[in-house]
């Protein structure tokens, strides 16, 4: 095994527990699990982060910086309201289904967990800014004026879409989900005063 720094050991440890949640759930990224991940002691893991939960918050926010760098490196690829969809459909993004279990179990964990729930808020606030700046993107680019709140209806729609895949789980079914979400991005437009 060879030497790493203390910074290469802690982002070797983050990145083996982004992985086993991604693929496993956040309660499978314990220490012992981590540290068997990448051949190294629990107390290795334990001198990094103080606790599983820690661990687990750390792992959370790297998955969701990540998530933020994939979609920031595509951006100006896309059309504003490109932008907004695939913020906004996680069907149209390449995040997997092991993404979308991910998010569903962080939201469900920081609601006993204050480690977590200040990691899914960090990352919801980042996805917040980005749909924002879409929808700020879209009205430029349609030449209209903003009389209306970007913070607010970028909750509002991110709420939408967190709403819509929680529902999925007990088999509710959008007829055609490109054309619900355009409509609901149209509203939130007009409430924007455009």
């Amino acid at each position: 095994m060879s030497y790493l720094t203390r910074e290469e050991r802690r982002a070797q440890i983050v990145d083996a527990a982004v992985s086993l949640t991604i693929s496993d759930g956040l309660a499978a990224a314990t220490v012992r699990a981590v540290a068997a991940v990448i051949d190294a002691s629990p107390g290795q893991i334990h001198h990094h982060f103080s606790s599983a939960d820690a661990l687990r918050a750390e792992a959370f926010r790297e998955f969701g910086l990540r998530l933020a760098k994939r979609y920031d490196h595509i951006r100006d690829s896309l059309t504003p309201i490109d932008q907004l969809r695939l913020l906004l459909d996680c069907e149209a993004s390449d995040s997997g289904p092991g993404v979308e279990r991910l998010w569903k179990e962080a939201i469900f964990t920081s609601c006993q967990n204050n480690l977590i729930r200040e990691s899914v808020q960090t990352v919801l606030e980042s996805w917040r800014v980005r749909v924002a700046a879409a929808l700020h993107a879209v009205v430029d680019e349609r030449g209209l004026a903003v009389t209306g709140d970007l913070h607010a209806s970028s909750q509002r729609l991110i709420g939408i879409a967190i709403g819509w895949d929680l529902l999925t789980d007990f088999n509710f079914q959008m007829p055609d989900s490109n054309k619900n979400l355009s409509s609901y991005i149209d509203f939130e437009l007009l409430s924007l005063g455009c």
